[in-house]
């Protein structure tokens, strides 16, 4: 995995990691840390450019929900966007407008499509940019974090076994990634499950 870096000049090691947060921003965000201690990466702007990989996405869904209002009507069975869906999330927004932008955020293969319905519904760009902002920070501190102290306990492993202890850092990865999103669709079904107590009463 390490070798991938080699002979690559540092600028494009930033824009790959720029585009690999905005595809994956869990696995790439670690990824990123543990590069970063191996040195091959610097700290600063590996934050700077995983975060930004992680909300430019989020922006431009959301913008065009904002340009196209009909966008909706038009294509929004193709993507998966249904009545239901769409009036769930409105339902959400009535009662937890931040914390729905939050959980949509955090659900993994939700937030592109319902980040283009909220754009057509009653969120100001300014919300969105700042709740989005807020936990795409957290997300990177975490992240990178997480990855940058992995390589810290993992070094001397991948020192003495080097194929085996890079083989590690994917395990470590993948694994966490993988927790990381059941915890969030567990805690993203308690949320739906209040909110629709709340619509009932």
């Amino acid at each position: 995995m390490i070798s991938l870096f080699f002979g690559v000049p540092p600028a494009i090691r930033y824009v790959f990691l720029f585009f690999g947060v905005a595809m994956q921003g869990d696995i790439a965000m670690m990824t990123s840390g543990y590069f970063a201690h191996a040195g091959y990466l610097a700290l600063p702007p590996t934050f700077f450019v995983a975060l930004l990989g992680d909300i430019a996405p989020d922006i431009f869904y959301f913008g065009i929900g904002k340009k196209n209002p009909l966008f909706l009507k038009k294509y929004g069975r193709k993507i998966g966007l249904t009545k239901e869906k769409i009036c769930h999330w409105n339902d959400a927004l009535q009662s937890h407008k931040k914390l729905t932008i939050v959980m949509i955020k955090l659900t993994p293969y939700v937030a592109a499509p319902a980040f283009i319905a909220l754009g057509v519904m009653d969120v100001s760009w300014r919300l969105f940019v700042g709740v989005c902002f807020s936990v795409s920070v957290f997300c990177n501190l975490f992240f990178v974090f997480l990855g940058y102290r992995y390589g810290e306990v993992a070094r001397p492993f991948v020192q003495a076994h080097y194929w085996i202890g890079t083989f590690s850092i994917l395990v470590f990865v993948v694994l966490v990634a993988y927790c990381y999103q059941k915890a969030i669709i567990f805690i993203t079904k308690q949320f739906d499950k209040k909110s629709k107590k709340v619509k009932n009463k």
